[in-house]
């Protein structure tokens, strides 16, 4: 994914680090730091300059406030602010049931909905016949450095019930 910013303005930083700026007398930019995920380049608009940042290969890490500033010498500064947010897809979403799918009264089931990876962290909801579940207890467990799996597990106990049926 390509991920560009802009604004008529001269500097560009993220969390607080300069990344580079555009200097239009001379229709240069220089880069303050080593990383080839950023890039400065100049375009136009309306027919002015304008200073473009463009994140290569944008990755949850980049998500953040990005803030363009003027310099002027003989002047206070403008600045602009945009926050990029990144996610980090699912890989894989599962629901297991580990007991039979018919039950009687008084016995359980034991649900359990797996979602492995994906950043920030997926909400899980659990449902039954379209209604939220109130009881569901969540966890998170990694196998692997930044791997997690986010779980949201439910017992279910049928109490008292009843069916009852259409009369034709």
């Amino acid at each position: 994914m390509l991920l560009i910013i802009y604004c008529k303005i001269v500097k560009h930083f993220s969390f607080q680090q300069k990344i580079g700026s555009c200097l239009f007398q001379s229709n240069t930019t220089t880069s303050s730091i080593s990383s080839m995920k950023f890039k400065l380049f100049i375009g136009r608009q309306s027919n002015r300059p304008v200073c473009h940042l463009a994140i290569n290969d944008a990755q949850y890490e980049q998500t953040g406030q990005y803030t363009c500033k003027t310099v002027h010498a003989n002047s206070d500064g403008e600045m602009a602010s945009a926050t990029v947010l990144v996610f980090t897809p699912i890989l894989d979403l599962r629901l297991k049931l580990e007991n039979e799918t018919s039950l009687a009264v008084d016995e359980s089931a034991y649900v359990e909905c797996v979602a492995r990876g994906g950043k920030p962290l997926p909400k899980l909801r659990l449902q039954l016949g379209g209604e939220p579940v109130s009881n569901v207890g969540f966890a998170q467990r990694t196998d692997s450095p930044g791997e997690g799996d986010r779980l949201g597990i439910i017992v279910l106990i049928l109490l008292n019930c009843f069916w009852v049926l259409p009369l034709d």
